[in-house]
């Protein structure tokens, strides 16, 4: 606590303190750790999922450690960009509390508009809530010296409009009508206006996690045609309304729709006994960056409702026909699910099972958790598993094993991919396409020891034509890659493909997917783990064979990650064109060869590959398979080890820069399941002299 008094004096030094020069936020003294675990509905959540009453003190210090950690990931042209927004306005000084809450807001949605962070939804929505618990920009803020925050001038606020600061305030197009529309045509009911008869009031919520007001009270709407039901929570202190969120299901058709009583991305309060038109309140995309949170990270699950058994909105009319399927930013998390891990965990005489209810039948199963949703599993779960459920009570123990396997997913990133440009085929394009974004977070160190990315399928075609002393972004590059890398604190991929004034290609492409180290059998401390990167070129066309030495200390695996070139072109009974990663003898090697002679239209060489060689201390790893190749079709894994391991392809070899019918058919490898439920490599064209193939691993897993 003192510590974080003492950066409090700082950062009001700063405030109150500051100059036309402006001060490097790389070297800010920050808290270590992010100060706002979830929001949502009002309410504030910090470390181990405790309710916070946010100062205006605190609001600034956590709107620092988010401004540090997003121009640390900035790149070179990002930060000197937002540097320039910064002189403009350095003249406009802060005179309160408020003041720097809103400067500050606006400068992180700036930057994490350019950098777009994985977590872009929950950091953009705490932010806006940041700012609304005291920066009011409706004119209506008085001075509140109680709580030592001020208003806001409006000649400040007239002049971020003036530079675009406060865009991301402003309604998107995505909602309103036409979200009711979108709703409507998905089988979702239309909530009549708020304070009509049609709402039927459920009675009052006794349970309430969130404690953000005094009473919450539950109503409902239920219709035939569209079958469904609608749930609206308004949250109240006396007369007033503060916070009324709006939840409608339509069962037969399993989609959901989101409405909230925000404008401009902020809460309007609503006196009781007063209609509301359905039209005021914000819907769908319009709730993306609002300050009421992020819906679908809190409302998850088979139904999008957060049930308390015998509570009002424990109703037999919420179960739809299926797995619920939110409309909503797509951004929010999309309701994975359903849940996999608890039907594989064996039971032991006197283990209870959380399945006996949350199955289908009766309909109320769990999502599949992971850091995607840390609302849920810092709040919700934790809360019902303590409060409202069963295993309340003290009777946690029967439950033991369930409820330690919830928790610890909980912690580990999604197991969700990442399609890029089509998982094994794409079109055709005569112009420039460079594409990229993040795969998982890592670390602010940038080494991703978190865990390792790879690719699950992958397609060429890989080609250039450019000498390889012309930097890839520039203009006149001609040319294709893919890549998976680490930058900023980031896993990320890249997609490239240039064929201007040549005849139409297809952009390269495949299915990223990430692994934790803490998902894989035998490693014994995942914070000992890391992951170094390996390449090899020729940058001239006459080093037709290479082996570079990728090893490290302790067993590793290895991932073959960045295809750039003509890493691979001909197929040749003698000569078979080759980039691989693979362990000999104790020694992992990064190879390459390729002819001299390629019967394509692109020169030899002018290629770099590259990958990961990724360890743990102490670490022994199990493989089901290792370094697998086919020219056509093999099984990797059989049905009964194909639950417990994770593939990825380690090498190519073949004609992969070449294709058939004008583009329109590219070589590619596939790792997937097959018909009996193992799982294979297949890869095409599989016949002909441009035939190609792959090799891949599998690795066991907890």
């Amino acid at each position: 606590m003192d510590r974080f008094l003492g950066l409090l004096l700082v950062a009001a030094f700063v405030l109150f303190g500051c100059t036309k020069q402006l001060d490097d936020i790389s070297k800010w003294e920050v808290v270590a750790t992010d100060p706002i675990l979830a929001v949502g509905h009002g309410a504030f959540f910090g470390a181990e999922g405790k309710r916070i009453d946010p100062s205006p003190e605190f609001v600034i210090e956590a709107q620092r450690f988010y401004l540090k950690r997003l121009y640390l990931a900035a790149n070179e042209k990002q930060r000197a960009a937002f540097d320039a927004v910064r002189r403009r306005i350095a003249g406009e000084a802060a005179e309160n509390k408020a003041e720097q809450i809103l400067l500050n807001a606006a400068y992180i949605h700036w930057l994490a508009d350019a950098t777009r962070p994985s977590d872009l939804a929950h950091l953009t929505s705490t932010n806006t809530a940041l700012l609304t618990r005291y920066a009011r920009l409706d004119g209506k803020q008085e001075k509140t010296e109680d709580q030592g925050a001020g208003s806001i001038r409006g000649s400040l606020l007239a002049r971020l409009k003036e530079y675009g600061l406060l865009k991301f305030l402003s309604a998107t197009t995505a909602g309103g009508v036409e979200y009711i529309n979108e709703c409507r045509m998905a089988g979702v009911p239309i909530p009549p206006d708020w304070g009509t008869p049609q709402w039927q009031s459920n009675g009052l919520l006794t349970v309430d996690f969130l404690g953000s007001t005094p009473q919450a009270e539950v109503f409902s709407f239920q219709t035939d045609a569209p079958r469904g039901v609608c749930m609206a929570l308004p949250r109240s202190t006396g007369n007033t309304i503060s916070l009324l969120g709006i939840i409608c299901l339509g069962t037969q058709t399993s989609k959901s729709c989101y409405w909230d009583n925000q404008r401009n991305k902020q809460q309007f309060p609503i006196q009781k006994g007063t209609v509301v038109p359905l039209s005021d309140f914000a819907g769908g995309a319009e709730l993306f960056m609002g300050s009421g949170g992020v819906c679908t990270d809190c409302h998850a699950g088979e139904n999008p409702y957060v049930v308390h058994p015998g509570q009002p909105m424990d109703l037999p009319t919420i179960i739809p026909n299926w797995w619920t399927d939110p409309l909503v930013h797509p951004s929010w998390p999309q309701n994975a699910g359903p849940n996999s891990i608890l039907p594989g965990i064996a039971l032991a005489a006197g283990d209870r099972s959380c399945l006996q209810c949350h199955a289908r039948p009766p309909g109320r199963r769990f999502p599949e958790v992971s850091t995607a949703i840390p609302f849920y599993c810092n709040i919700v779960l934790p809360n019902a598993i303590g409060k409202t459920m069963p295993s309340a009570g003290g009777n946690a123990g029967p439950f033991k094993k369930h409820i330690d396997a919830l928790m610890a997913a909980c912690k580990k990133p999604p197991s969700g991919e990442v399609v890029v440009n089509g998982a094994t085929q794409t079109d055709p394009t005569g112009g420039r396409v460079d594409t990229g974004g993040d795969l998982s977070i890592c670390t602010s160190g940038g080494d991703c020891p978190v865990g390792f990315c790879y690719w699950k399928t992958l397609h060429g075609p890989f080609w250039q034509t450019s000498p390889a002393n012309l930097p890839l972004a520039d203009p006149a590059h001609r040319g294709s890659f893919l890549r998976i890398y680490a930058e900023g604190g980031h896993w990320k991929w890249r997609a490239f493909s240039d064929p201007t004034g040549l005849p139409p290609n297809a952009p390269p492409g495949g299915t990223a997917e990430c692994l934790a180290y803490n998902q894989i059998a035998t490693v014994p401390n995942p914070q000992n783990c890391f992951a170094n990167p390996f390449s090899v070129a020729d940058p001239s066309g006459t080093l037709l064979s290479q082996s570079i030495n990728a090893t490290v200390a302790g067993s590793t695996a290895n991932v073959l990650s960045g295809f750039i070139g003509n890493v691979a072109q001909a197929n040749k009974t003698r000569i078979l064109d080759t980039l691989r990663v693979w362990e000999d003898a104790g020694r992992v090697r990064l190879d390459h060869n390729h002819s001299g002679a390629p019967a394509t239209q692109y020169p030899a060489g002018l290629l770099v590959g590259e990958s990961w060689t990724n360890g743990c201390n102490a670490w022994t790893p199990v493989y089901a398979a290792k370094d697998v190749f086919t020219m056509s079709e093999v099984q990797l894994v059989p049905a009964a080890q194909s639950s417990n391991v994770r593939c990825y392809i380690t090498g190519i070899s073949g004609a992969w820069s070449s294709t058939r019918n004008n583009a329109t058919v590219q070589p590619f490898a596939e790792i997937f399941k097959g018909s009996g439920n193992d799982i294979r490599l297949r890869v095409r064209p599989n016949e002909g002299g441009d035939r190609v193939g792959a090799y891949a691993s599998c690795i066991r897993l907890n």
